[in-house]
């Protein structure tokens, strides 16, 4: 139980955090430009880590945070659990208000 613990505690420590979290947003933002581009796709996280060349866990850690907040919409075939674009307005008003802040920063 000590060693466990002592592992875990070893593998936050340093960048592990910080790379782990920093690699979330990326993925997070690779998500949400593909389903910008692709607004009414439906697939599984295995299907979306083809196409967007990532691990499906990855891709699954990623996706979870966005079902939460209501991003993104999980539904259940049979046993397939498949995501899809919740409120496609949300990324596109969050792209342009990204998009003007950047604009007016030059």
């Amino acid at each position: 139980m000590m060693e466990e613990g002592r592992e875990r505690l070893e593998k936050n420590q340093g960048d592990g955090i910080l790379g782990s979290a920093i690699q979330g947003s990326v993925v997070r933002i690779d998500i949400l430009v593909f389903f910008q581009a692709n607004p009414h796709t439906i697939d599984t996280a295995d299907g979306l880590a083809r196409r967007l060349h990532r691990s499906a866990e990855e891709i699954k850690l990623a996706l979870e945070p966005m079902v939460r907040i209501g991003i993104i919409q999980k539904k259940k075939c049979n046993s397939v659990q498949l995501y899809q674009l919740k409120n496609g307005e949300l990324i596109a008003s969050f792209f342009n208000d990204q998009k003007e802040m950047q604009d007016g920063n030059n």
